[in-house]
């Protein structure tokens, strides 16, 4: 029975304590809620990153890897851009088949190229369409999953 008088009135004492001072018990909850919520959206925001990665880079395996003419991260400066156009030339066909002949340590090689191209349909055209041109394999290799079609 001295069990359950002192938590009784331990009970007490916190419910009184709770009653007495509601501010802090209030700012308390606060403090308990919030710090509950950022640890789940932290967690939500981190777990999506790794299925991201699963999805699109662990494809690809130890032996995968990409070469871009010009990556851009984040706000673009047209005066970088430029720069970086002029000095990262296109890969030609001929550099991309003698990567192909000569490397020896990967799996896969494809190609793909994008331009801005004009699509007509009888009278109706559309200018500045993105065009994409890949080589057979660039399907495995990016791992594109399609819903309909080639």
């Amino acid at each position: 029975m001295a069990n359950n008088a002192s938590f009784g009135e331990a009970a007490a004492v916190a419910f009184g304590s709770l009653r007495t001072s509601k501010l802090r018990s209030f700012l308390t909850l606060l403090g308990i809620i919030l710090a509950t919520m950022t640890l789940i959206a932290v967690m939500a925001v981190i777990n999506g990153m790794d299925e991201y990665v699963a999805q699109q880079v662990s494809d690809m395996g130890a032996e995968g890897f990409r070469i871009r003419r010009i990556l851009m991260v984040g706000k673009v400066d047209p005066k970088k851009f430029l720069e970086r156009d002029r000095r990262n030339p296109e890969m030609s066909r001929e550099e991309f088949h003698f990567v192909r002949q000569n490397a020896r340590l990967v799996r896969e090689i494809g190609m793909e190229a994008f331009r801005r191209a004009l699509v007509k349909s009888g009278t109706r055209h559309i200018d500045g369409v993105q065009l994409v041109g890949v080589t057979s394999n660039m399907g495995a290799i990016s791992n594109t999953q399609l819903a309909a079609g080639r």
